[in-house]
């Protein structure tokens, strides 16, 4: 059974749930702005092993700002890892994120080598703007032409709710975008359908978060930190996802412990898609890091 939790850190109540027991697993979410009760149907069937903790990342979900002048950047979020790592009472954590969590994940082991034993990147952003286009051309290109301008006028839309700050305005344009770009996400159409009507009973996307992180990722050279990874790393994507799949195999030229899996029949949320097999990537991937686990980081409490 998921157990909330929550704690006041500096400018931020961080809030998460976490279950199991074991060494410490971290899951993060994307958007960025998205909460992450997404993510738990992929951390469940890891938690039999491992003590999963799904953290809501600031401004997000319930883990709201105490101040109106909180920083929403890259290294705030950095912090804010640091501190969970503590609420857990361990020195060192495996993390798993997903699309803008996996951008987040990558970036934390190369700046906390120490604290990170091994990061598996799911559906993972584009490194650079060369990516960020590749990543534009596969979404469109899973569209038909009815769906490609309708997602475009929805793009326009919300964007423009944004500006507006019409929050309701704002809610429809993006699920009516992302329903639109579902085949993207998903392959399972049934699946894609569940996805909508959750979100829409449980709108959790902040785009503030989302707006400030994105402006303040792009001046992070993504690629340097690539260089600086020390740890084991398991990039994995969908066969259909429209992120830049081709940029997992230079990750693993730059880095030296890097395994990369592409799941024909799964888009960008491959768990959906391919539960079993995605399960048993990251089992895999997490049994040979507990291997290299000092007993003391296994116990996480």
């Amino acid at each position: 059974m998921w157990t909330d939790r929550r704690v006041l850190h500096e400018d931020v109540e961080l809030a998460w749930v976490e279950q199991g027991e074991g060494p410490v697993v971290i899951f993060l979410s994307g958007g960025p702005g998205d909460g992450a009760t997404y993510l738990r149907p992929l951390a469940e069937p890891v938690s039999r092993e491992w003590r999963c903790v799904v953290p809501d990342l600031r401004g997000t979900g319930g883990s709201r700002l105490i101040a109106a002048d909180a920083p929403l950047t890259i290294d705030a979020l950095f912090e804010d890892l640091d501190r969970l790592r503590l609420e857990a009472g361990v020195d060192c954590v495996a993390l798993v994120g997903h699309s803008f969590g996996a951008t987040l994940a990558l970036l934390y082991a190369a700046a906390r080598p120490g604290a990170v034993s091994g990061a598996a990147l799911v559906g993972l952003g584009p490194l650079d703007d060369a990516a960020a286009d590749q990543a534009r051309t596969r979404l469109v290109a899973a569209l038909s032409p009815d769906r490609r301008t309708g997602w475009a006028t929805a793009r326009s839309r919300r964007r423009a709710a944004f500006e507006r700050g019409d929050a309701e305005a704002f809610r429809h344009a993006f699920l009516a975008q992302m329903e639109i770009a579902m085949p993207a996400f998903v392959v399972d159409v049934d699946a894609g359908r569940r996805l909508i009507e959750a979100r829409r009973q449980a709108f959790d996307h902040n785009p503030a978060v989302h707006a400030a992180l994105v402006a303040d990722l792009a001046s992070v050279d993504q690629w340097a930190a690539v260089d600086r990874l020390r740890t084991p790393v398991l990039v994995l994507y969908g066969e259909q996802d429209f992120e830049p799949i081709a940029q997992a195999e230079l990750i693993a030229e730059r880095a030296g412990q890097v395994d990369v899996l592409v799941l024909p029949g799964a888009a960008h949320l491959p768990w959906i898609d391919r539960p079993a097999a995605v399960t048993d990537a990251l089992l895999t991937f997490l049994r040979g890091l507990r291997d290299l686990m000092s007993p003391e980081l296994e116990s996480g409490r």
